[in-house]
């Protein structure tokens, strides 16, 4: 193959230097291809450690509606607790009307059940942020999306991965 250099002479082409042979790009197709493959496993994990993640997320919800339910029924045994103990005191020293005493308890369960529900919503406003937050990828390989999806993802020419 011939080139023309400097000053317009003619001059013999050099073999991957002034050009690529068909063995030079079967081989970067190949490395390419591997490099591909590779980067398709990390990608893989990343959703598998994603979907963990969610999982995780999802079991904190569920504990902290279990921890929530357990809080309540704790407010509901002390208030009744108080109730009876306050009950005895008032009857020994000054009989007042009890009806003032259960308008205590549905306030206080209310209360208790607003501290639940504010919980379990902060529980799934926190796994939502998870879900929604964007992921960039930079480097070698490069990409962006949720983790809640697959990420598609670009690689730089003769990418390099670190293990």
């Amino acid at each position: 193959m011939a080139k023309i250099v400097t000053g317009g002479a003619f001059a013999i082409a050099i073999p991957d230097e002034d050009y690529a042979t068909k063995e030079t790009l079967e081989k970067l197709a190949e490395e390419a291809a591997a490099s591909a493959e590779e980067a398709s496993g990390a990608a893989e994990e990343a959703t598998a450690a994603a979907s963990e993640a969610t999982g995780a997320a999802a079991e904190a919800t569920g504990a902290a509606a279990e921890a929530s339910g357990s809080a309540i029924g704790a407010g509901i045994s002390a208030l009744r607790q108080r109730h009876r103990l306050w009950g005895q005191q008032v009857l020994r020293v000054v009989p007042l009307p009890r009806l003032q005493m259960p308008s205590l308890l549905p306030r206080d369960a209310s209360d208790s059940e607003k501290a639940a529900g504010k919980s379990a919503t902060d529980a799934q406003k926190a796994l939502n942020t998870l879900l929604t937050t964007p992921v960039t990828l930079t480097g070698d390989v490069q990409g962006s999306g949720l983790l809640s999806a697959p990420i598609p993802t670009a690689f730089k020419e003769k990418p390099c991965f670190a293990w």
